[in-house]
């Protein structure tokens, strides 16, 4: 699924056995390019879409992070599918955090808006929305907003607090840095991977590399983890490096543990 595309019979897909890791592609047309454009302009002249995350400026507080609350906040930086192999790269990012208070009823992030941080809660219970309908909820430690930031979309969820909560934020030049440093430390493998994706075979190697600098992000899942789920908005080109993937239709998604229960199995 190239980013923004979206399919009529979107299914769960979810590890069957073996942690899959993902590289996701950003490849947009430049027809896909110049609409993107224009809903830029859209937003600047209408208002029609919430306006990122300055509402984040009155929930902002001084707070140092002791080392206690920075082993508990890394430890869900690498639960994040985009964070898992940061590796010595996270101190970066951890020095770079910001700590925001919520009360309940208060909205963290909003689906639609555009989107400069990424967070990691430490206390209290968040909900997980997509069009008005309760799809997950966030328990300390989760990470959220980080697809918005990385294949530079529109937030695609809600998250509002349920209870009073803290979170701690990194703006999205901090994470995209990171990422790209660490994504440099495996630039033979991810470009052996485009070598074997055959609708890049019309690429030169020149284009292959500007693809393997800018646009993967290595993604990784625990067993039983769902990658797209039924309904979901596309934003990326997934192809798996490792382990083994099921698609699975009529299935739920555990709001506890973000894992597939029930369903049918296709393949």
């Amino acid at each position: 699924a190239i980013e923004g595309a979206t399919s009529e019979d979107s299914q769960d897909l979810s590890d069957s056995g073996m942690t899959p890791t993902f590289s996701g592609m950003r490849t947009p047309t430049p027809l896909e390019r110049s609409e993107v454009s224009q809903l830029r302009k859209k937003r600047l002249t209408t208002g029609a879409l919430v306006e990122g995350d300055r509402h984040l400026m009155q929930h902002r507080q001084d707070r140092v992070m002791d080392e206690s609350t920075k082993r508990f906040i890394m430890s869900g930086i690498l639960k994040d599918p985009f964070c898992a192999n940061l590796g010595e790269h996270l101190e970066v990012i951890l020095a770079n955090m910001t700590f925001y208070a919520f009360e309940a009823g208060e909205t963290i992030m909003a689906q639609g808006s555009a989107g400069k941080h990424f967070f990691i809660l430490q206390d209290g219970v968040l909900e997980v929305s997509v069009n008005g309908k309760p799809t997950n909820t966030l328990l300390p430690g989760s990470s959220f907003g980080t697809v918005a930031l990385l294949y530079s979309c529109p937030r695609t969820a809600t998250v509002k607090a349920q209870a009073p909560s803290k979170v701690w934020g990194a703006d999205c030049e901090t994470l995209r840095k990171v990422l790209l440093q660490e994504n440099e430390t495996r630039h033979k493998e991810n470009r052996a991977l485009l070598d074997r994706i055959s609708l890049f075979d019309g690429l030169s190697a020149q284009q292959k590399d500007r693809i393997r600098q800018m646009a993967i992000v290595d993604q990784d899942f625990e067993t039983g983890a769902s990658i797209i789920s039924e309904g979901e908005a596309t934003t990326a080109m997934y192809c798996v490096k490792k382990g083994e993937l099921s698609v699975i239709t009529g299935g739920k998604i555990n709001k506890d543990t973000g894992k597939v229960e029930g369903g049918k199995m296709l393949s």
